[in-house]
């Protein structure tokens, strides 16, 4: 999944939308690869939850494709989403728990 997308505010675009990524991750039939890069992805709360959660898993990586190693990124704490009204809110949870879920071995989503 390419998430390369963003511009000199350092925003990133139609990846901010919570449904899109649920689509993205859910969809996945054998894993998936995240390209991207995660300051940028990490500064909205729902691409920072799941980078943390990569992080944790150890599968954030980094590096050249033939060279990758464990990242060693340190994120900050997203700004709040002050916004209820903001069109998705309530799939944000959802959408991290589908995320978590599809990385755990014997879940719902294990296609092995």
């Amino acid at each position: 999944m390419s998430c390369v997308r963003s511009n000199e505010h350092q925003g990133i675009g139609f990846l901010n939308d919570p449904r899109r990524l649920n689509v993205a991750l859910t969809r996945a039939k054998y894993g998936i690869i995240v390209v991207g890069n995660p300051k940028v992805l990490s500064k909205q709360q729902l691409w920072n939850h799941l980078l943390n959660f990569y992080k944790e898993q150890k599968v954030l990586v980094e590096g050249p494709l033939n060279n990758l190693k464990e990242s060693m990124i340190q994120f900050s704490k997203p700004k709040q989403i002050l916004n209820a009204a903001n069109p998705g809110t309530h799939f944000m949870s959802t959408t991290v728990y589908d995320a978590r879920e599809a990385m755990v071995p014997g879940s719902i989503y294990d296609r092995t």
